[in-house]
């Protein structure tokens, strides 16, 4: 075996390019990880820099066509929709005062939200969710749900 600069090369790639991967929430850089790796063990082999450049490209390439429609496949959990629909008919409290059209915040259960209504709610506010649509939390109000 015969380790040299362009090991080092190699090694050094696949380390950032996992940390790269490290650092978000997709599969972004797995694939050059891993063709970075393959290299790095084609450089045991060969000194030629032209064959392990081929070996990354093309494990990366071949790694991304096999894997990559893997990572698309649908979870079978619920759907986003329907994990939303779970908070219509809860209530929240206006964090952010709601001025339509502007938008507000609203707090349920602990976690803070995007909140439209057609009434204005003041800061303290209680209201009602009625719909949501992705981050925004359409609400009505509750009536004398004001703390002020």
């Amino acid at each position: 075996m015969n380790f040299s600069a362009q090991s080092i090369v190699w090694l050094i790639l696949t380390l950032v390019f996992i940390s790269a991967e490290g650092l978000t929430t997709t599969l972004i850089s797995v694939w050059f990880a891993l063709g970075a790796f393959a290299a790095l063990v084609a450089s045991a082999f060969t000194s030629s820099a032209v064959l392990q450049s081929i070996i990354f490209l093309s494990t990366t390439i071949l790694v991304l066509i096999f894997l990559r429609p893997l990572t698309l496949r649908k979870p079978h959990g619920a759907s986003s929709a329907e994990h939303l629909s779970q908070y219509i008919g809860k209530t929240a409290t206006v964090i952010i005062a709601i001025s339509p059209p502007s938008h507000g915040r609203v707090r349920l259960e602990g976690v803070d939200w995007n909140a439209i209504c057609t009434t204005a709610l003041a800061e303290g506010s209680l209201c009602r969710i009625a719909n949501a649509n992705g981050t925004t939390l359409t609400v009505t109000p509750l009536p004398d749900s004001s703390f002020s």
